[in-house]
């Protein structure tokens, strides 16, 4: 192997690893180290304008955008009557909103590795979080006028 030579180790392939950083860990891992071509905008697919914005927020920090993650993960996403409903993973959402410039149910499956319908939950929530923090940001803006 001459020194111009890569290496590229999959995370997949690294299952001590992958145990100790965690399942959302390993998703943006994934999703970041891999290919991503330009996507036409069409009405499934959802633009983040909050990309760069939400880099500053780690989750469960206490400010008021992980308040409104936190609680659009708590919501009840369509469960059935009498079946216990299980919280979306508030990390996980905190990785789509800071990874994905382009957001639709395809690119969350790839990224989380999950199936169509939580990817489908996912997004709703994704388009609850956006509506609300950009809602907030206007609202921040109004209050201290520059």
């Amino acid at each position: 192997m001459d020194a111009t030579t890569i290496r590229t180790f999959p995370i997949d392939e690294m299952p001590h690893l992958m145990a100790r950083l965690g399942k959302a860990r390993v998703d943006r891992i994934r999703y970041s180290s891999s290919y991503t071509f330009p996507r036409p905008q069409s009405p499934r697919n959802t633009a983040n304008p909050l990309l760069s914005f939400m880099q500053q927020y780690k989750a469960y920090d206490g400010s008021p955008v992980d308040d409104i993650i936190l609680g659009i993960a708590r919501l009840d996403h369509h469960s059935k009557a009498g079946k216990h409903s299980v919280p979306l993973s508030v990390t996980r959402l905190y990785n789509i909103l800071q990874c994905m410039d382009v957001i639709n149910t395809q690119e969350i499956r790839y990224m989380l590795g999950v199936d169509t319908r939580q990817a489908q939950k996912y997004l709703k929530a994704i388009k609850l979080c956006l509506f609300h923090i950009q809602k907030y940001i206007n609202k921040q803006q109004i209050q201290a006028p520059e």
